[in-house]
């Protein structure tokens, strides 16, 4: 619940609506996702962030609204180990830093 709280104050949406879109995201699944490997053998593992069967798009725009308001919040994460080298690096979202 946090983490949709948190999704909804960034993307300055109803807490309602990111509520709906979770279960709309586990009833009409529209999102894909892949794992492969590179040709070092490191794994790949991407995903796209659709917003169920045209639940929401806006057909004047030709955009996911939600999606567009979510962007600025999106953020690249890099991994590293010992401080130096990048293990490997992710796409987030940012919504608050909580202290560690």
């Amino acid at each position: 619940m946090d983490e949709m709280t948190g999704l909804a104050e960034a993307a300055g949406a109803p807490v309602g609506d990111i509520i709906l879109y979770n279960i709309f995201y586990e009833l009409f699944p529209g999102c894909t996702s892949i794992v492969a490997r590179d040709k070092d053998g490191g794994l790949i593992h991407g995903r796209n962030l659709d917003f169920g069967l045209l639940v929401g798009w806006d057909f004047k725009n030709m955009t996911w609204p939600l999606a567009e308001s979510l962007r600025p919040s999106v953020i690249t994460m890099e991994f590293q180990k010992n401080n130096q080298e990048i293990v490997f690096s992710s796409k987030n979202f940012f919504s608050r830093i909580l202290p560690i």
